[in-house]
């Protein structure tokens, strides 16, 4: 589950509109091998490392459709990623301003005050990893169409990321571990190549 959360977290995290050709259909059947991957790489007694499993970009879609909605923070619907290849990522998600936990500012010229509703949020960026440890760096971000400085799409992260034992909620320029000893993620176009 905790590889799951990750992934969720980095839809978000990397939520980006390429535009695409044909996508792939969504299925239940991919979304299950998505899940048999998952379970398999979080698995210790089948550790045979090194290890690598092609996670596809039809597994990954198929399982945001399929499963991921019961385990996606409340406001934050209809996530999709696209593989672009050397590292590049992009993903889209629906977010609800109106359900995101951020100050409030008498200032009507700060930005939080003029978004609100249910509105597309589009990240394009390179994921980075070696020695079980990675890296996200961001190329754009929009908010419904319109580009938006990096420090809304932070205050988006972490007001979605914050737990108990991250108060602070995620940070786009923070290292990160991989999860279940994961080593590296080769992101290839169409396909994530994770190596344990």
């Amino acid at each position: 589950m905790l590889l799951a959360h990750a992934v969720c977290v980095a839809c978000l995290v990397s939520a980006a509109a390429a535009p695409r050709a044909a996508e792939p259909a969504l299925s239940r059947a991919k979304s299950d091998a998505f899940v048999r991957k998952v379970n398999q790489l979080a698995d210790p007694a089948r550790a045979t490392p090194p290890r690598k499993v092609a996670l596809s970009e039809a597994e990954m879609n198929s399982w945001f459709a399929f499963d991921a909605p019961r385990v996606m923070p409340a406001g934050v619907t209809e996530p999709s990623v696209s593989m672009l290849g050397a590292g590049r990522v992009a993903g889209r998600v629906i977010v609800d301003l109106d359900r995101v936990p951020r100050r409030r500012s008498p200032n009507l010229f700060d930005p939080w005050s003029m978004l609100g509703g249910r509105v597309p949020v589009q990240v394009t960026g390179t994921l980075r990893t070696s020695g079980g440890q990675g890296t996200f760096a961001l190329e754009s971000a929009q908010l419904a169409g319109i580009t938006v400085p990096r420090f809304l799409l932070q205050e988006l992260l972490a007001a979605y990321s914050r737990s108990a034992r991250n108060p602070g909620g995620l940070s786009l320029d923070a290292p990160f571990s991989l999860p279940v000893r994961i080593q590296r993620i080769d992101v290839e176009p169409g396909q994530a190549l994770v190596l344990q």
